[in-house]
């Protein structure tokens, strides 16, 4: 599984790599370092089914709020 931190490490390897190595390979790295978030987001999506449902129940609780009366308003 990859962590944020092989992402953020990759990122910093590519500023790195701007005006040192050829497009191609900066491409190339950029290329890799996309993937690599599109697996890691595959895989958070694969693990909400495991969560338990309170859990879950929680983490949408204010999204229903906000879709039922709509977000906070702001008076000045």
């Amino acid at each position: 599984m990859l962590n944020h931190t092989l992402l953020l490490q990759k990122l910093i390897a590519i500023e790195r790599a701007i005006g040192v190595a050829n497009n191609n390979t900066i491409r190339n790295m950029v290329y890799e370092t996309q993937g690599d978030l599109l697996k890691m987001q595959r895989e958070t999506v694969e693990a909400l089914p495991m969560r338990p449902r309170s859990e879950m129940a929680q983490r949408f609780q204010l999204l229903r709020q906000v879709a039922e009366v709509g977000p906070p308003r702001i008076g000045f």
